[in-house]
């Protein structure tokens, strides 16, 4: 699995995920690898957008950002499609 934040002003690291991604872990890849992208780039702030994954929307993930006070824009996922 592959990890990567794209911007208006620039990209941050692409990472390569090698275990299953869990809240932890996804909160542990903003601080070392979209915080530095935000301070940088947006010292003024920015808004975050994910699609509400599980990782995304767990209670570990959701109090992380609380604490840095981050704008989120979740965008809901749609459902799946089932093919025949």
């Amino acid at each position: 699995m592959l990890w990567a934040g794209i911007s208006w002003r620039g990209k941050t690291p692409l990472v390569v995920v090698g275990e299953n991604l869990n809240a932890v872990r996804y909160t542990e890849l903003l601080a070392e690898c979209f915080l530095p992208f935000k301070d940088k780039f947006y010292p003024e702030g920015c808004t975050l957008q994910h699609d509400n994954a599980p990782v995304h929307s767990a209670r570990h993930t959701r109090e992380f950002l609380w604490t840095l006070k981050l704008r989120i824009w979740a965008v809901h996922r749609s459902p799946r499609t089932l093919t025949a």
